[in-house]
């Protein structure tokens, strides 16, 4: 699976399709333009809304949406943002902002726990029972919006830390493996396929067996 901002997706998903990729979650934390324009620096929702449409034209399913909560803007985006799964059939991830880079204090001020959302939509009989325990990070439930049943997967980093039960490995776009998105260090598995003779293979146990250093990640 691929995760992504979906910017490219309309004129790569069909070769993401081909080349074995089986499905994609897509970053949309708000479905206002200015506030996009804004959170990405830069992006256009209308060429993440084609990517997605784009990727569900190719079979990149289940397509999932991941949606990073905030607490000025959550009670805006997040019924725009289910109105918006329920009409595509698309499963909702909603994920509790963390402490990252050099923007601490303005991830302290925007925190928001994802029971406050969950304790909002019961009041309103909206939120359904949990759904069986699936394999991830996800807590997994169903949100009964606008007469359809929504799958929404809960994240919670901070409120409800899930690091004993993750079995996740991370590959980001310079072939570099991550064991967490906030780690520190990777393994460069990029390099190590241009050894060949069995080093990437035998550099990767060894990493993940945490029998080499790994190396440090580069600061932006």
């Amino acid at each position: 699976s691929l995760t992504t901002n979906g910017s490219g997706l309309s004129q790569q998903a069909k070769v993401l399709k081909a080349a074995g990729v089986a499905r994609v979650n897509v970053s949309l934390d708000t479905l206002d333009s200015a506030r996009f324009y804004e959170l990405t620096r830069g992006g256009d929702l209308g060429d993440t809304l084609a990517g997605i449409t784009a990727a569900v034209s190719a079979g990149l399913l289940p397509l999932k949406l991941n949606s990073v909560l905030q607490s000025s803007t959550w009670q805006h985006d997040v019924p725009q943002l289910l109105d918006y799964a329920a009409a595509h059939g698309f499963e909702l991830r909603l994920i509790e902002l963390m402490r990252t880079g050099t923007e601490r204090s303005w991830c302290d001020s925007e925190f928001v726990a994802a029971t406050r959302v969950q304790i909002w939509l019961a009041e309103q009989g909206r939120l359904l029972p949990n759904l069986s325990v699936e394999p991830g990070p996800a807590r997994l439930s169903r949100v009964s919006w606008r007469g359809v049943s929504v799958k929404v997967g809960w994240i919670t980093p901070r409120s409800y830390p899930f690091c004993d039960s993750c079995d996740r490995l991370r590959l980001d776009a310079r072939g570099r493996l991550y064991r967490c998105l906030m780690d520190s260090s990777y393994f460069d598995l990029g390099t190590a396929l241009h050894r060949g003779n069995g080093t990437a293979e035998e550099g990767l146990a060894a990493y993940l067996a945490g029998k080499v250093a790994p190396q440090a990640m580069e600061q932006a």
